[in-house]
């Protein structure tokens, strides 16, 4: 049994969260809010520093630095961090894929645009994933905002209806923090919030037992 912690949409109140414990621990992206350099260093110190063996990472539409200087600034990333963007790797035989993309605001970091060949994007998640780590969910799960719209990924739904992995992990929806099971896959939605003022703010982080 591996265990699985999951957390989103931290924008930089990381420091005030207790993490429970497990074998591998992803973040789904939003560290930041947009943030200077010392920002992303001290998420990054922070995260290299949770005890979990094993660590995740994804970038979300906030890690604007990310998008713009990728190769540097994935230099500044700890060894024991593995980054995912737009790719994968294995551990305690699973087979995790992360991707940052979302169809967000053209001025916000990995859009992932309607016109957009979604076709050539989403083929490149593999049909044997059993861990799915993006930063926005797909249309029609936990992905309803406050306003009532739904700002999930259609062409995303239609590609994980075709591969249904064990997990899709994501954030991005505040509002939409939880989890439910369709077609064989359980889905999480693990943002925080970026709310201080908050005292609930760990109960938000997901765990999950899988084998």
């Amino acid at each position: 049994m591996t265990r699985i912690v999951v957390m989103s949409d931290t924008h930089m109140l990381h420091r005030r969260l207790v993490v429970p414990d497990g074998d591998i621990v992803v973040h789904c992206g939003d560290w930041t809010s947009g943030g200077e350099l010392a920002d992303y260093e001290d998420f990054f110190g922070w995260f290299a520093a949770l005890p979990h063996p094993h660590k995740i990472l994804v970038a979300g539409n906030h890690e604007k630095a990310m998008e713009e200087n990728n190769a540097l600034m994935r230099l500044r990333i700890p060894p024991d961090i593995m980054y995912l963007q737009d790719s994968g790797t294995t551990i305690a035989g699973l087979r995790f894929w992360g991707s940052p993309r979302t169809p967000s605001p053209q001025w916000m970091a990995f859009v992932h645009r309607p016109s957009d060949d979604p076709e050539r994007l989403w083929d490149h998640l593999p049909e044997n994933t059993d861990v799915l780590v993006t930063h926005g969910p797909p249309y029609g799960i936990l992905d309803r905002a406050y306003n009532g719209h739904r700002f999930g990924d259609k062409d995303l739904m239609k590609r994980v209806h075709l591969v249904r992995p064990r997990l899709h992990l994501f954030g991005h929806i505040h509002e939409q923090n939880g989890n439910m099971e369709r077609f064989g896959t359980v889905f999480v939605n693990a943002a925080i919030g970026d709310n201080d003022e908050d005292p609930r703010l760990s109960e938000r982080i997901h765990v999950i037992d899988i084998e």
